[in-house]
């Protein structure tokens, strides 16, 4: 038995709003930890490179993200 037990057995679609490329699918437990409204969340994609996105919504076992600019990447653009 777990102590921490989980929420249900929904799953959540992870997708990228300005895409409509559903990047992942989690548990609702996990969904709730990581893609809440306003979390921002990373991912590495195929190549590699870590992407960074913005959680708009988490509804109806839809996690809508929107990608963003790391603060890192915006700043080094706006010096050089």
């Amino acid at each position: 038995m777990s102590i921490r037990g989980t929420i249900g057995n929904t799953s959540y679609n992870v997708v990228d709003t300005t895409s409509g490329q559903q990047l992942e699918t989690m548990p609702e437990d996990l969904a709730y930890r990581q893609v809440y409204p306003g979390a921002i969340y990373q991912l590495q994609d195929e190549e590699g490179q870590m992407k960074f996105y913005e959680s708009a919504s988490l509804e109806h076992g839809v996690a809508s993200l929107q990608p963003i600019e790391p603060v890192c990447s915006l700043i080094r653009n706006h010096l050089y």
